[in-house]
């Protein structure tokens, strides 16, 4: 039984590994073809490694906790007149995990545009954690429309790395993207707290 739990460990480190790699060749792959490279990855570990570690932290996943996470970000929009322009923004998550892997939340992203303009985005986040120390994020993105566009949805793809300091409090960089009408690219630093 042990040796069945240290294989599916390296496995889940090895998988990590490769989805993580994948994500940091965000920006020279194909936008289309990495969103499908990724939710095929996410589903297909899911489907095979579906039943739940026994350990001593299992008393705890059971309970489920929440996490708020603050982010800084870049963002870059590839193919477009506004890409030689430096955009920044803020992203809070607030999510629920209900185990070790698995949570659902909220994003919300404020960017700052040029001329003082602000642009508010507002994501549903489905969270899987297949290690302790990288966390996928992924669902629809809401832009509201304002008097130049109408309101447009993407997908919403994000990784983050996780570097612990302390039980409650991580840290590290984040990658991801929103793949719709207007493809963008962002990285950041994050800082979050698991109550």
């Amino acid at each position: 039984m042990r040796d069945a739990c240290k294989w599916r460990q390296q496995l889940d480190i090895l998988t990590s590994i490769f989805m993580l790699h994948s994500t940091l060749n965000f920006v020279y792959m194909n936008m289309y073809r990495f969103s499908f490279l990724i939710t095929s990855l996410l589903f297909s570990g899911s489907l095979c490694f579906a039943q739940e570690h026994k350990n001593s932290e299992s008393n705890h996943a059971n309970e489920g906790a929440w996490e708020i996470v603050f982010s800084t970000l870049h963002f870059f929009e590839p193919g477009s007149e506004a890409a030689q322009e430096s955009l920044w923004g803020n992203e809070l998550h607030l999510t629920y995990w209900f185990d070790h892997h698995w949570a659902l939340g909220l994003g919300y992203t404020l960017k700052y545009e040029k001329e003082g303009k602000f642009g508010n985005e507002l994501a549903l986040i489905g969270s899987y954690k297949p290690v302790k120390w990288i966390t996928f994020n992924g669902g629809p993105n809401f832009t509201p429309g304002n008097e130049e566009e109408s309101l447009s949805v993407s997908a919403y793809i994000e990784s983050e790395i996780n570097i612990f300091i302390g039980d409650h409090f991580h840290l590290g960089p984040v990658i991801g993207g929103l793949l719709g009408e207007h493809a963008e690219i962002f990285s950041g630093l994050h800082l979050g707290y698991e109550f």
